[in-house]
């Protein structure tokens, strides 16, 4: 189901860009009080936000985590908006870059960070079970050909069990309480926050989570030029080139692989996760039901903004190249 909201009269909050490339802003509904996130697409990349949008149905089709993604309009600007994935108040995202750096001694931090595989093995070590969690965005970007997954575009979610903290007896969690109240209930403001989080989460006052997957745009071959689509669907040899040729932001041994030779290099040590995650994709996979909801999935776009609609043929060719990604998945993987 794809939902379309004019944004236009809602709260701004700030515009900003953090690791990536597209112009953002936080906005508020005044109707709820909620706070979404909006994006557009850059120059270069017109359907982006489309890729954005579609990656987030396909993958709740096929069972993943997804942040749900959905058609925003900004001042006669189209492009994808999605809720919050943190309530600003008793919770924080952790990016991945974040937990790395606190597991991984000296390790260098520039404009756009190299990211091993075995960098991100490292910094799940206080979280063993999220690297299963890992290992699924792995699998979901081997089917939508992501080349984006840098260490900002994961994160885990840190909440604050507040009515627990509120009526806790212990002296320090007291004290602790206290400040947070100070701090405006926002849990990034508190005085030394790294030691308190520490002690929250061993005593059960913290809660950890995996955040949902999200930041899925620079995918579905949103770079090919709407004048080279139609080479691509008359020439199926092409488009297994094209896959072929697709690397993984996450790196092996300081080299960019393919999405399907990362897995592969991973099968023995997950085993397990992989073929469960595989299994499931493959079960839940339709191609009917993905091509419906491509097909339809800007037929509710006013006819003010038909230049922000996507072209029938690059509809097909994301269609397909699902498939064939999908086959490929069986088949090397499966």
């Amino acid at each position: 189901m794809i939902t379309i909201s004019n944004i236009t009269s809602w709260n701004i909050k700030n515009w900003f860009q953090t690791g990536g490339t597209r112009e953002k802003c936080f906005i508020e509904n005044p109707e709820n009080g909620k706070l979404y996130f909006f994006k557009k697409s850059i120059e270069k990349y017109p359907s982006e936000f489309w890729s954005e949008i579609i990656a987030s149905k396909v993958g709740r089709i096929l069972g993943f985590n997804m942040l749900d993604y959905n058609v925003g309009i900004l001042n006669n600007e189209v492009g994808c908006i999605c809720e919050s994935m943190i309530d600003q108040t008793n919770e924080e995202l952790e990016p991945g870059i974040g937990l790395i750096k606190k597991c991984i001694p000296n390790f260098k931090v520039t404009e756009r960070p190299i990211i091993l595989f075995k960098d991100v093995e490292k910094s799940f070590l206080p979280y063993p079970h999220f690297i299963h969690k890992f290992i699924d965005i792995l699998i979901f970007d081997a089917i939508i050909g992501n080349q984006d997954r840098h260490s900002e575009n994961w994160a885990i979610i840190r909440t604050l069990d507040v009515e627990n903290l509120k009526t806790n007896k212990i002296k320090y969690i007291r004290w602790f309480y206290k400040h947070y109240k100070k701090s405006g209930l926002q849990l990034s403001k508190l005085p030394f926050r790294n030691f308190f989080i520490k002690y929250m989460t061993e005593t059960s006052l913290m809660n950890i989570n995996f955040s949902p997957i999200y930041d899925s745009g620079s995918s579905l071959a949103r770079e090919i030029p709407e004048d080279k689509i139609l080479e691509f669907l008359e020439n199926e040899n092409r488009m297994v080139k094209y896959i072929k040729n697709g690397k993984s932001e996450v790196k092996w041994d300081y080299s960019k692989i393919n999405h399907f030779e990362l897995l592969k290099k991973n099968k023995n040590n997950y085993p397990d996760q992989i073929k469960k995650t595989v299994g499931k994709v493959i079960e839940k996979y339709n191609f009917d039901q993905i091509k419906d909801l491509i097909d339809n999935i800007d037929v509710n776009i006013g006819i003010e903004y038909h230049k922000s609609k996507l072209s029938l043929h690059r509809k097909q060719m994301i269609i397909k190249f699902i498939e064939l990604r999908i086959k490929n998945l069986k088949e090397e993987i499966g």
